[in-house]
């Protein structure tokens, strides 16, 4: 289930309502044939995420179904137990199996790649999409709310590959009297129009050290249009 909120400057938000604390793990058993077990986990702890939400692992539930009829059949899930930021306790995340999670980096390394992370922003915004196709929700505001999870556990960000630039897809064209840019590129989302070339520069620029900002300056990004050869000299001054 979903919650929809509103950033301080008006953009909604969604996030998942969370599942309640573990207290016992006996209440998942809801017949004689069904046994669980909790397995915690030793440092160094995964950071994961699955439909939206990032946590810390520190255990596994795992759940036994024995079906004993015509033959005996032993049937098994495994749910992450998360940690989200100082909250103490553990949440099990009973609505995913473990092999549905994705583990984003670990204690050595408290780092995501950038365009892994645009990765998980895609895969946010599809599924608050499925969950409420009338949701009003933005990239942005999906890219918002992910990093604030991050932040939450003391995640970072790393370029990939060790790159030192990287690309960002844009548009550029023009309508009329007016120029219209913007990206739809997984790890950003912006759009804007200018009166003027100069107008858009400044703009783009503008732009250009909001990413780097959001991202830590761990690398420098250059724009590219692929689709109109004509901005590439433009660009090369942004």
């Amino acid at each position: 289930m979903y919650k929809v909120g509103k950033w301080e400057s008006g953009k909604v938000f969604v996030s998942l309502q969370r599942s309640q604390d573990l207290i016992d793990p006996s209440q998942y058993k809801n017949n004689d044939d069904m046994e669980t077990q909790i397995l915690k986990l030793d440092a160094p702890f995964d950071y994961i995420y699955c439909n939206g939400e990032v946590g810390k692992h520190i255990a596994t539930l795992i759940v036994y179904d024995v079906n004993v009829g015509s033959s005996y059949e032993l049937e098994t899930h495994s749910h992450a137990i998360v940690k989200y930021g100082n909250t103490p306790g553990g949440v099990v995340w009973d609505r995913a199996e473990l092999t549905d999670c994705v583990v984003l980096c670990n204690d050595n390394d408290k780092r995501v790649e950038i365009d892994d992370f645009g990765k998980l922003a895609y895969d946010y915004y599809e599924v608050a999409a499925d969950e409420d196709p009338d949701i009003k929700l933005s990239k942005f505001d999906v890219l918002m709310e992910l990093k604030e999870m991050l932040t939450q556990l003391d995640i970072s960000y790393k370029s990939p590959h060790g790159e030192q630039v990287m690309e960002i897809n844009i548009f550029i064209r023009k309508d009329g009297d007016v120029y219209k840019a913007g990206s739809d590129d997984s790890f950003c989302d912006f759009s804007f129009e200018a009166n003027t070339l100069e107008e858009l520069k400044d703009l783009l620029w503008h732009e250009r050290s909001f990413w780097e900002d959001f991202y830590d300056n761990v690398v420098q990004f250059k724009f590219v249009d692929r689709m109109d050869p004509d901005f590439e000299q433009f660009l090369q001054s942004v």
